[in-house]
């Protein structure tokens, strides 16, 4: 029986209004909730936050969820 190769997807978005560490927690946890989710990192000098999932996020899906987190998605780079 063959393996199936996993493939992921690493993209960088960048968000405005993280301030502090407890900012990147909440940031990483609204990314976390998304399905397909598998690892967030957040710079907070930067305020990027790289997420590797199993396939391409929806730009608007998170868009909303940081949006809901209190942030707002200003770029993103796959």
């Amino acid at each position: 029986m063959r393996r199936r190769k996993h493939i992921t997807t690493t993209t960088v978005y960048t968000f405005a209004g993280m301030t502090c560490r407890g900012c990147a927690r909440t940031a990483t946890a609204a990314l976390d909730m998304l399905g397909t989710v598998r690892e967030v990192t957040v710079d907070l000098p930067t305020g990027q936050a790289t997420v590797v999932s199993d396939g391409p996020l929806p730009a608007n899906q998170v868009a909303d969820a940081v949006r809901r987190a209190g942030y707002e998605l200003t770029t993103l780079r796959s």
